[in-house]
């Protein structure tokens, strides 16, 4: 039976809508990431065999780049919900991958114009994730210019031999140095951090959490490694589900 108080504070009509836009390229892919991604350069320059729909290759120039194109898709499926009035009042929007800065000047362009679509609530935070290799001091200014209030920094350690047991293409110094980008562009910064890495002492990572907190890190996502093994055993029927999603999302 449920109580009236239940139902007391929860408000009428309808939900707020967070709003999540995956951006799937890769410099490079991580062995230990489950995102969807590929490791693809979105400025090199499409060509018919990318197979991208008449409808977004006639809104863009002759000589576009996959970056173009892949703004202009989000951006022509945005307008499609944002005429049946599905994305108002939107309290968050987050721009995640992959690396979203590896579209350089398109990211900002993007979020210009997903703001221009969606209705997004006064004061809304508008999230971006960062690499440190591909965060640059004219990126970080154009996405505070855009709005973002704040940059999830992919930064994992800064103990460069754990950074490079995970294979990362930065080092430490480079990702106090992106840190601090978003730091004099007026963004909050998150960083990802990961424990539990083959070689990787207590001590490092408690230099890992000072080096955070020093860095001004109002947030951390903690993930903790996991061996390849692992990550193959998975049952069936996820097995399955996730070829599925895989082929679901691959461009033609």
């Amino acid at each position: 039976m449920t109580d009236a108080s239940d139902t007391a504070s929860v408000p009428p009509g309808p939900l707020p809508v967070s709003l999540y836009v995956h951006v799937p390229f890769c410099g490079s892919k991580c062995a230990y990431c489950d995102f969807h991604s590929a490791a693809e350069d979105p400025s090199r320059l499409i060509t018919d065999a990318d197979g991208v729909v008449y409808y977004v290759r006639s809104r863009l120039p002759e000589a576009a780049s996959l970056a173009d194109a892949f703004v202009e898709c989000v951006l022509a499926y945005l307008e499609e919900f944002s005429v049946d009035g599905l994305l108002v009042d939107v309290p968050t929007l987050y721009v995640g991958g992959g690396t979203p800065t590896l579209l350089g000047p398109a990211l900002p362009r993007m979020v210009r114009g997903i703001r221009e679509l969606v209705g997004l609530r006064r004061g809304a935070e508008i999230t971006v994730e960062a690499n440190p290799c591909s965060l640059t001091p004219a990126l970080a200014a154009a996405l505070a210019d855009e709005g973002v209030t704040r940059v999830s920094l992919g930064v994992q350690s800064f103990d460069d031999e754990v950074l490079h047991t995970l294979g990362r293409a930065h080092d430490a110094a480079q990702a106090r140095e992106a840190a601090g980008l978003v730091a004099a562009a007026g963004m909050r910064l998150s960083l990802d951090l990961m424990c539990g890495v083959p070689g990787q002492s207590a001590e490092s990572w408690a230099e890992t959490l000072r080096a955070a907190v020093e860095c001004g890190a109002g947030h951390a996502s903690v993930y903790r490694w996991r061996s390849r093994r692992a990550r193959r055993w998975r049952p069936r029927w996820l097995r399955a589900w996730s070829r599925s999603r895989t082929r679901m999302w691959q461009p033609r």
